[in-house]
């Protein structure tokens, strides 16, 4: 099997979230090809996905030394991602700090990021930076509206919070876990009016 064909297969299984299985097929690539960035993010993807977390972060640091300015934004991500994964929220939150510094984020990135700085109770900035992000774009995800709704909710501004599920669930009426917000805080905004 040619480069492309096995990168092809390595995207597939990753897709299929077959960590053990891109892990290897990644280590294969990486022997012929030990520079090959994307090969490489996947591969600390795989090893964080398998809670090989130090791993993981050795094998990103060398995709770093090889990114170029176009894949830089994608491996800092990844590294940013490890970090939030292990459950070091502060390192997390530098990574994702450089990735944002090249590149305008993701929306799915700048939620995970808010996630950190909500596990660090950073509730206030989460809250300016989703709000400024949400006045400018046109599209957005049930999770940023989530996101923004928990950090409402952690500064016991419920009104809010509940503003923003309801915009989550406007989205995705089946999202679980706003589901199960929203349906928290009106119970509690109904007892204490009560």
């Amino acid at each position: 099997m040619n480069k492309e064909l096995k990168i092809k297969k390595l995207k597939q299984l990753w897709m299929e979230g077959l960590s053990l299985s891109s892990l290897a097929l990644s280590r294969e690539i990486l022997k012929k090809y030990p520079d090959e960035v994307l090969i490489l993010n996947i591969s600390g993807n795989a090893l964080s996905s398998l809670e090989r977390y130090n791993e993981a972060i050795l094998v990103l640091e060398k995709a770093i030394k090889f990114s170029t300015k176009d894949e830089m934004y994608r491996t800092l991500v990844t590294m940013a991602f490890v970090y939030f994964q292990r459950g070091s929220y502060s390192e997390a939150e530098e990574w994702y700090s450089k990735a944002f510094n090249v590149h305008n984020p993701r929306q799915i990135d700048r939620v995970l990021y808010s996630e950190c700085l909500l596990k660090r109770g950073k509730y206030s900035i989460v809250i300016e930076d989703l709000t400024k992000f949400i006045s400018e774009t046109k599209i957005i995800s049930e999770t940023t509206y989530y996101t923004l709704g928990i950090a409402y909710r952690a500064q016991e501004e419920y009104v809010s919070a509940l503003e923003y599920f309801r915009k989550s669930l406007h989205i995705d009426p089946d999202y679980d876990m706003a589901l199960l917000a929203h349906k928290d805080m009106t119970n509690y905004l109904k007892k204490r009016e009560s």
